[in-house]
């Protein structure tokens, strides 16, 4: 084998090298991108289903305040109810008691 053939061995073995280093660089580009896409992918799929889970519990939240405030809005206009009878049934008395209390008889 001649010097010429081994120097144009060399240099096509270095062309193969370097073909082959800039496939592997574009593959790893390509999985960096994939890598970057599915990260993202997942990231977005979490926030989607972490505002759902927001939202259902808001709204379970919302409905169970205005239970509380039905009840206590119930409550409350029974203890009027009672209150409104209590002086329905006592007001003459208290008029009558308040009068004698201030003339003094």
């Amino acid at each position: 084998m001649e010097h010429l053939d081994i120097i144009n061995r060399i240099i096509e073995a270095e062309k193969e090298a370097k073909k082959i280093a800039e496939e592997a660089a574009s593959a790893k580009n390509h999985l960096n991108e994939m890598i970057t896409n599915d990260k993202n992918k997942i990231r977005e799929d979490y926030l989607n289903r972490a505002n759902r889970r927001i939202e259902i519990v808001r709204e379970n939240e919302r409905v169970a305040c205005d239970e509380s405030i039905a009840q206590i809005d119930t409550h409350l206009k029974q203890k009027l109810e009672i209150v409104e009878e209590t002086f329905s049934q006592s007001r003459e008395r208290w008029v009558d008691d308040l009068f004698r209390t201030i003339v003094g008889k």
